[in-house]
């Protein structure tokens, strides 16, 4: 009995003592584990937010984090954009001045068509330019002879290079100065009978030269698809007067023969005058910019 009361009480002090040991070490897990910081739940990321338009670096920042669902539809756009060259349709009317001219058109103001491509060449800035255009215009006119069976016709080709400056007032309004030059060439041919045979004709070519202003007009280009190289359209048109100075020839017609003889019948020649083709001018044009 003795002895199992000494053994109990051998184990109650060792296990006292086990506690003394363990007791500080405790106390400073349970003092480090209260200093810890508490543990926090992951928050969601905070969305970019826009920056104004105003603030550096606004393109390049924030261009490329717009969602898909913000970007431009891909459809047509228009804009005002310049368009550096042109193809068009081109009228054009003179008053000719000498009294030869007028009886050789046969009409107070013969007028022709043709066709003209244009392109800049120079844009110091947005609102002045320098271009350079090239024309042919055609004309034609006809005329039956009083007293006689007598058809002239006469046909005229005019080929000008000319060279505008232009002033930007409204994005669809330019006036404009324009200074041309180029050759010419008259055909003309009186026939005589039906058949051909005793025609008179006569072919003249000349220097010309005009100094004229006008209006530029064109509506906003049109971009066809959404890409920076996507084609680009847009409408362009001119009126301009102005005065043109052409060299005057000495005109006389001259018979053709149809006999393939080798010694034909001489016949006489008619002389015309002294054809002077000054004379004011009306041009107009409507074509298509790219």
């Amino acid at each position: 009995m003795t002895t199992a009361r000494a053994t109990f009480s051998a184990l109650i002090f060792l296990g006292f003592a086990q506690f003394a040991v363990a007791a500080p070490a405790l106390a400073k897990t349970l003092e480090t584990s209260e200093e810890a910081e508490p543990f926090e739940a992951a928050q969601p990321p905070t969305p970019v937010q826009p920056p104004s338009p105003g603030q550096p670096q606004y393109w390049e920042n924030y261009a490329y984090r717009v969602p898909p669902k913000h970007a431009a539809p891909e459809v047509p756009a228009l804009s005002w954009d310049p368009q550096r060259f042109g193809v068009a349709l081109e009228s054009r009317t003179t008053w000719p001045q000498n009294d030869a001219a007028k009886r050789l058109a046969g009409t107070r103001a013969p007028a022709g068509g043709g066709l003209s491509v244009r392109g800049e060449i120079f844009r110091p800035n947005d609102r002045i330019t320098i271009e350079l255009d090239l024309s042919w215009i055609n004309t034609k006119t006809s005329q039956s002879l009083e007293g006689s069976a007598l058809t002239e016709n006469l046909t005229s080709n005019l080929i000008s290079l000319g060279a505008s400056l232009r002033y930007q007032i409204l994005p669809w309004l330019a006036p404009y100065a324009r200074l041309a030059g180029g050759g010419g060439r008259d055909d003309l041919k009186v026939q005589t009978y039906g058949n051909g045979a005793g025609d008179l004709s006569n072919r003249q070519t000349y220097g010309q030269g005009s100094l004229g202003a006008g209006v530029f007009l064109r509506s906003p280009t049109l971009r066809l698809w959404q890409s920076m190289s996507a084609l680009r359209l847009g409408l362009i048109g001119r009126v301009e007067g102005g005065y043109s100075l052409a060299a005057s020839n000495d005109v006389t017609l001259h018979s053709s023969p149809a006999s393939e003889a080798p010694t034909p019948i001489p016949t006489s020649t008619v002389a015309i005058g002294k054809v002077e083709r000054n004379a004011p001018y009306l041009r107009i044009s409507a074509g298509i910019a790219f």
